[in-house]
């Protein structure tokens, strides 16, 4: 990638010693960024910037490009993280959380005015997009996830697990109160009824489904504050994405939205009929409905979510079929969407000829543990591979254009993974903006084998 150096044009005086010390000043500049910003191997196809955001320091942008180079060696990147700490925090900018935290000061030296309306096209604008976040632990994660993601246009719901630590809870409240009562956005919120989330268990379904009411209903209570009407209101957010604290976005809010505006409602599930574990269903369905199989990772039309919580029977009987039985949240969703006879919107219109399971996992990156020799980084949990420092080079020149989110890093297990894959982020957030666009190919996802089998839903 070419690294591109801006210099601000300047009306130089006829005189020589203006000109001779203006040519000094360029000469000085240019060594700077050449030592503190550009990666020891510029010729490598690696995704780098010189404007820099105030919270990235230049030591942590030059040991994130070669991290993520394409020839890092790994015993150098694993020699070079052992010592590496977290650098984005809050705290790193002098502030702090608790009975100290100053909400001014958190928005004028945090955020900067870089992560909201500033850098927001009007495609996005045009086209929101709502969030449930489920976290229990690790605030600063959860925050700087927040924040990589957060456009003041969008919707985002956090739902905290109740039985997780009370200094957790006091942050995340302080954070939603001081976005909210700056003005900045009233589309943050915590969930209205905070649930005990048991992983694998029926109530990590109740907390999606508790979020989906409160998004459906919040926007709905804007859009009547505003007087607005209609299904192009800007209070009407078009699709929903789950996630959890412990995951991190790999595209843009801009190259997401480039995507879900293309097809036409389709609802985005990675599904297959192979998996399927007979103990995690009861002997039949209701309307003797195939039974399917999908990961915990969607991507929702709004018309499908208002179908689940609405007062209908198909959702309810099928929440009734399955509540009793380990994993629903991976059966529910999967049997509506690759069902035709449901008329899920924005699901299957006939049932598909291959598994979609394994080569269609658009919403996650993820390295299955029986799927490799070992985990590049070393640590595995729940048979997925955790992200470490020598996952960079894969997920930034392999997964980048065919994932939109990656799970999951440990906050305590090799800092330097979760520092660079947010600045390498951030400095693509910045390219976009100042070149209006990246390298990002959308019809990858439109144009894929996936979407022939789904239903167009009106008004999209």
């Amino acid at each position: 990638m070419l690294y591109q150096v801006r210099i601000v044009k300047r009306k130089f005086s006829r005189r020589k010693t203006t000109v001779f010390g203006s040519i000094a000043v360029i000469i000085i500049y240019f060594h700077y960024l050449l030592h503190y910003y550009l990666p020891e191997n510029a010729s490598d196809d690696l995704f780098f910037h010189t404007k820099k955001s105030k919270i990235f320091q230049p030591e942590l942008v030059h040991n994130c490009s070669a991290f993520i180079s394409k020839t890092a060696s790994k015993s150098k990147l694993w020699d070079a993280s052992t010592s590496f700490e977290h650098k984005l925090n809050y705290e790193n900018e002098g502030g702090s959380w608790g009975d100290d935290f100053d909400c001014e000061h958190y928005i004028n030296t945090r955020l900067g005015g870089f992560f909201w309306n500033d850098f927001s096209s009007s495609e996005e604008k045009s086209f929101p997009l709502a969030y449930t976040i489920i976290a229990y632990h690790n605030f600063d994660q959860l925050e700087q996830l927040l924040l990589s993601i957060y456009r003041p246009h969008n919707f985002y719901c956090l739902q905290i697990d109740s039985s997780a630590l009370e200094e957790f809870k006091q942050q995340v409240e302080q954070l939603v109160s001081c976005i909210a009562d700056t003005g900045l956005s009233r589309r943050l919120f915590l969930s209205f009824k905070p649930l005990n989330i048991h992983w694998g268990r029926p109530s990590l379904l109740k907390a999606e489904l508790g979020c989906m009411r409160d998004l459906v209903f919040q926007s709905e209570r804007l859009a009547e504050a505003q007087g607005v009407t209609g299904e192009q209101g800007s209070t009407q957010w078009k699709y929903l994405i789950n996630l959890t604290g412990e995951e991190f976005p790999l595209v843009t809010n801009k190259e997401l939205v480039s995507v879900l505006s293309r097809i036409r409602g389709a609802n985005i599930l990675d599904g297959g009929f192979t998996q399927i574990k007979p103990e995690r269903y009861p002997e039949t369905l209701p309307f003797n409905l195939s039974k399917y199989k999908s990961s915990t990772h969607f991507l929702l039309n709004r018309k499908a979510v208002e179908f689940i919580i609405a007062d209908s029977a198909l959702p309810k009987l099928l929440y009734k079929a399955l509540h009793r039985y380990n994993f629903l949240e991976e059966s529910f969703f999967a049997i509506l969407q690759y069902n035709p006879r449901t008329l899920f919107p924005g699901g299957m219109l006939v049932e598909p000829e291959t598994n979609l399971y394994t080569n269609q996992n658009f919403p996650r990156y993820k390295v299955w543990r029986d799927k490799v020799e070992h985990c590049p980084s070393g640590m595995t949990s729940r048979d997925i591979c955790v992200m470490g420092i020598n996952d960079l080079p894969a997920l930034v020149h392999e997964a980048y254009g065919l994932h939109f989110f990656v799970n999951k890093f440990y906050w305590d297990y090799q800092p330097a993974a979760w520092d660079c894959i947010n600045v390498w982020h951030h400095l693509r957030s910045l390219e976009e903006f100042e070149n209006g666009s990246t390298s990002f190919n959308p019809f990858v996802f439109v144009n894929s084998s996936y979407m022939k089998y789904t239903k167009p839903v009106r008004g999209f």
